[in-house]
């Protein structure tokens, strides 16, 4: 059985048996909210938009297995 999450990278690590991840990039995530509430402060009016982050690669750790 593999086991993977969706956490950051340091909390993936944090185990005794690091998981294998993808990182939803909380840091490019709160950058790309800041742009959006800074344009919207500025002036900027329309309506609501989506803007997306894509979660990084995932990283093999010891919770999975490569099946061949």
């Amino acid at each position: 059985m593999s086991l993977a999450g969706v956490c950051t990278d340091e909390t993936a690590l944090a185990y005794a048996r690091p998981i294998t991840n993808v990182s939803p990039r909380p840091r490019a995530v709160s950058r790309q909210a800041m742009r959006l509430l800074f344009e919207r402060l500025g002036g900027a009016d329309g309506p609501s938009r989506l803007a997306l982050v894509e979660p990084e690669d995932l990283v093999r750790r010891a919770t999975t297995t490569l099946f061949t």
